[in-house]
């Protein structure tokens, strides 16, 4: 009997639960973040699901086929994220004359990385701290982690493909080298990962390398879950407790945490066991609680809502001077919310119903919808580097950027534009 991880069900209600704490933890982090100063490991509980996701959905490919297309795969990807992403960075450079006119060099940098899923290194390079509020931040500096994730799924697939074409004929030994081969990356970028957070945390925080583990965590979950885990009842405490981890650590983290590191084990490790101990059919406890009709949709919009948040918050402080009242607060979290079941709507779904009826493997179809993200983030890009020349050099006191949340800060009120 095969051992790859394909017999179970393919939709797992709990983890549309986990992509709600996810998300949720990360937008009240930036709206409130004296509330949850931890707020930011919502983005490494994403790692663990998307690693664990990807990695479930290439093995059964291969278990059923024989094979990996992946071309199709790609294509998959293309679909589910690039149109939302590439509707948020267009409003954003349209938007973008609201923000101090010395800001509009960097940010149109920043949009064309953000196009280019290399933001994370971008960051890693200018040295941005990026849990820090002393900063003017950008309203696409969250796509780092996007960048992340879509440089995992170009080189993911690749390695799993040539597993699968090396020992065709060998089942149990092409499983087996794709575990040895995961574990092995799991182990040297957590070194890595906690080395680098000593050494250099700036640059640690951003690079691939260093967070690569995150989503090898989930992998691994998906490789060795079909194993029997004859556990019964425990399976809610280990699901509560792992639950309760995760809130814990977006509730005591703080900027001053050394990060990721050892520290980013303990919302990574806590995620991995809840979906390693699945129990979605409980009808009380834990997992019932993330298989919720409440948690499930804030889990499917969580993509479109993560995307949204971040320019709603920034355009608010930038167009006020100052960080959001509480009342102000819970207004910005409705709007993204609002904007996400739209996006969610008549975009994701639009293109990936319609994605399903086209042909399979249509390179000519994923070619042209490359280069128009290309061409719009290249236009958008060279508007932006245009206007920041024409404009008039101001001093950027005046514009405290993300400053603004930090607690007693001085703002002066902006200046109103011309029209």
């Amino acid at each position: 009997m095969s051992e790859m991880p394909v017999r179970e069900s393919r939709f797992r209600p709990e983890i549309e639960g986990l992509r709600a704490i996810a998300v949720l933890s990360v937008v009240v982090f930036h709206i409130w973040p004296d509330l949850l100063s931890g707020g930011y490991v919502g983005v490494d509980i994403f790692f663990v699901i998307s690693g664990f996701l990807i990695t479930r959905n290439l093995v059964t490919e291969v278990e059923q086929t024989g094979r990996l297309s992946l071309s199709n795969f790609y294509m998959r990807r293309f679909r589910r994220l690039m149109p939302v992403a590439l509707l948020v960075l267009t409003l954003v450079g349209v938007f973008a004359y609201f923000l101090p006119p010395q800001r509009w060099d960097g940010l149109s940098w920043e949009i064309l990385a953000s196009a280019f899923y290399v933001e994370n290194w971008w960051l890693a390079a200018q040295s941005v701290n990026y849990l820090q509020a002393d900063e003017a931040a950008s309203p696409v500096r969250h796509y780092w982690s996007l960048s992340i994730e879509e440089q995992f799924y170009i080189i993911w697939p690749l390695m799993v493909w040539v597993g699968a074409a090396a020992l065709r004929s060998q089942p149990a030994i092409r499983l087996w080298f794709i575990r040895l081969c995961v574990i092995g990356i799991f182990a040297v970028s957590l070194w890595y990962s906690v080395t680098l957070t000593r050494d250099d945390p700036t640059v640690a925080y951003f690079v691939t390398h260093a967070r690569i583990w995150e989503l090898a965590l989930g992998a691994i979950v998906a490789l060795f879950r079909p194993m029997p885990l004859r556990i019964g009842r425990a399976a809610d405490i280990i699901a509560a407790v792992a639950i309760v981890a995760m809130l814990g650590s977006a509730w005591l983290y703080d900027a001053s945490t050394p990060f990721p590191g050892y520290a980013a084990l303990v919302p990574t490790v806590a995620c991995a066991l809840v979906i390693l101990f699945a129990a979605p059919e409980r009808s009380i406890g834990p997992y019932a609680l993330l298989s919720s009709a409440p948690a499930r949709y804030i889990g499917s919009t969580s993509y479109s809502q993560y995307l949204w948040h971040w320019p709603v918050i920034i355009f608010f402080i930038e167009l006020l001077g100052r960080r959001p009242e509480w009342a102000e607060g819970v207004i910005l979290l409705q709007v993204t919310l609002l904007l996400s079941h739209l996006s969610k709507i008549w975009v994701e779904d639009v293109f990936r119903v319609r994605g399903h009826e086209a042909p399979k493997g249509n390179l000519k179809v994923l070619g042209g919808a490359v280069l128009a993200c290309v061409a719009a983030a290249a236009s958008i890009q060279a508007t932006l580097f245009v206007m920041s020349r024409e404009a008039p050099v101001v001093e950027a006191t005046a514009y405290p950027g993300a400053a603004a949340l930090t607690p007693g800060a001085i703002v002066e009120e902006a200046p109103v534009r011309p029209a």
